[in-house]
């Protein structure tokens, strides 16, 4: 018996220095990772979790450090280990959505999302990643529906507003996409706000107003190639075709796998007569799409 006591009195000193190197370990993580030392971090997490396994904090931390790093399918596993143990973890649920839709798996993010929404159907971003997803999935209607709960919750939310208008677009309510949209830029311009506008406003053949929002979009954000293909529609609509064929080459040299500068470039060169430039460019078309 008295074995026994001395093996059991043994086993807890030992578990209880193991949680106490694993809580120092973990406080050391923490410091790295406030100092945007995330491989540090990781170091010193991993630590704390073989040090004690229940440390569902050094996980959680870890999978945020990998998320920083953008590897996201190890982030992606600490979140699935913290869910396994704690279901109810909405910031685990909510952080392995996130990477799963980083990696392009819609479905998987929107059941970790719907998991944190069954949970707290009004925590911080819920509806709008749901909204997100079903966006992304093409469901407006149910993407529209999640878009408006957020906004109730939180009005100042500028890109959900921007969203609700993308969306209100797609659904062919107009009117609606454009009064959303503005209401979002008086609140804050953003060049994705202008963007969508420009979009409509493109779709109600209201040019000018198009243009004008499309040049704002690109003023601001110079970098998405998107921005010059909607602008170089407006350009071949009214006849500008040089300007059109400027703003595809910008578009191709921003990502030269942009199908729709391709797409667009053809449509430019077919009216400009340039017949031998719209076969190369179907040629491209068509090797784009066999790699993808």
């Amino acid at each position: 018996m008295k074995r026994f006591l001395l093996f059991a009195l043994l086993l807890l000193v030992f578990l209880t220095g193991c949680r106490n190197g694993s809580s120092n370990s973990y406080r050391k993580g923490l410091a790295l990772y406030d100092n945007n030392n995330y491989y540090g971090a990781i170091n010193m997490f991993s630590k704390a979790i073989r040090l004690d396994s229940s440390n569902l904090m050094a996980y959680s931390y870890r999978g945020n450090a990998w998320q920083k790093l953008e590897m996201y399918n190890a982030a992606a596993h600490d979140f699935s280990l913290v869910v396994k143990k704690d279901p109810n973890n909405i910031r685990a649920l909510i952080n392995l959505g996130d990477c799963y839709f980083k990696l392009g798996n819609v479905d998987s993010a929107l059941n970790a999302f719907n998991t944190a929404y069954s949970v707290d159907n009004e925590f911080e971003l819920i509806n709008y990643n749901l909204g997100v997803c079903y966006f992304e999935n093409g469901e407006y209607e149910k993407a529209l529906e999640h878009f408006n709960k957020e906004y109730e919750l939180d009005d100042n939310n500028v890109e959900n507003i921007f969203y609700i208008a993308h969306t209100l677009g797609l659904l062919g309510n107009l009117d609606a996409s454009i009064k959303t949209a503005t209401n979002g830029l008086a609140k804050k311009e953003l060049a994705e706000g202008y963007f969508i506008r420009g979009c409509v406003y493109f779709s109600m053949s209201d040019y000018n107003s198009a243009l004008f929002d499309q040049n704002k979009a690109i003023e601001m954000n110079p970098n998405d190639p998107e921005f010059y293909i909607k602008r170089s529609a407006i350009f071949g609509i009214n006849k500008e075709y040089e300007k059109a064929l400027i703003d595809c080459e910008k578009a191709l040299e921003l990502d030269s796998n942009f199908i729709d500068a391709y797409k667009t470039r053809i449509l430019i060169n077919k009216e400009l007569g340039n017949y031998e430039k719209v076969k190369i460019d179907s040629l491209k078309i068509e090797q784009l799409l066999m790699h993808n």
